[in-house]
């Protein structure tokens, strides 16, 4: 999940992800972990990076995901992706990874398949 500069926003093809990472995990009881990162030029990439691990932790919960199934992480500008040093490699380093177990193949496939998309 990418983010705007100094944003914790996240873009409409975003939703379609976290509706799917949470149909697998409420239908598989999976672990996810969520790991927030940030550019340079962000103003506080540390807090900000954390915001947006926890806003997509309080988002999963709203979306049935139980609270001791997630965990999360918030690196700041410690692990950039690539290089900070262009405003495209910036741009790639805010974002928020997440990892979690096998995905299910049942109904949660068929429910992102025919979600609108954006």
């Amino acid at each position: 999940m990418y983010y705007l500069k100094d944003s914790t926003e996240l873009q409409p093809n975003d939703l379609v992800t976290l509706q799917s990472v949470a149909c697998d995990a409420k239908a598989t009881g999976n672990r996810v972990t969520l790991e927030g990162n940030a550019s340079s030029d962000e103003k506080h990439p540390d807090q900000l990076s954390l915001r947006r691990a926890i806003d997509v932790k309080d988002r999963l919960i709203r979306h049935g995901v139980h609270s001791d199934q997630i965990a999360i992480a918030a690196y700041g500008v410690k692990r950039p992706t690539v290089s900070n040093e262009l405003p495209e490699g910036r741009a790639l380093n805010r974002v928020l990874f997440f990892s979690a177990g096998p995905v299910s193949s049942g109904e949660c496939s068929k429910m992102i398949r025919s979600f609108p998309r954006t």
